[in-house]
């Protein structure tokens, strides 16, 4: 259910907050259906409130280049918002020992 995977915030400063899960490319055949309804419903709260800034924070579970199917997506997402976005990957050094 998407609304287990999203969470979304409307908060009062005119912002859109979302936290995203989005799963892991298990190869079976409704991989693509799970990133697009976790996608299209993101989107469509964004076409109903065009005029907040959007924040997409959370665990997206794929590797970010133009092979993984959960990114093009997901890069799709962000186009037709005509936004960019950062990768955040590297921001923390994590060493474990």
């Amino acid at each position: 259910m998407v609304v287990s995977q999203v969470l979304r915030l409307l908060l009062v400063i005119s912002r859109c907050l979302f936290v995203v899960v989005i799963p892991s490319n298990d190869n079976l055949a409704d991989y693509m259906n799970r990133v697009a309804d976790v996608t299209g419903y993101n989107e469509s709260i964004c076409n109903d409130f065009p005029d907040d800034k959007v924040c997409v924070l959370g665990d997206v579970n794929f590797e970010c280049n133009s092979c993984d199917p959960g990114f093009t997506m997901f890069d799709d997402f962000g186009r037709k918002l005509k936004t960019s976005y950062s990768i955040c990957d590297d921001l923390v050094c994590n060493n474990v020992d």
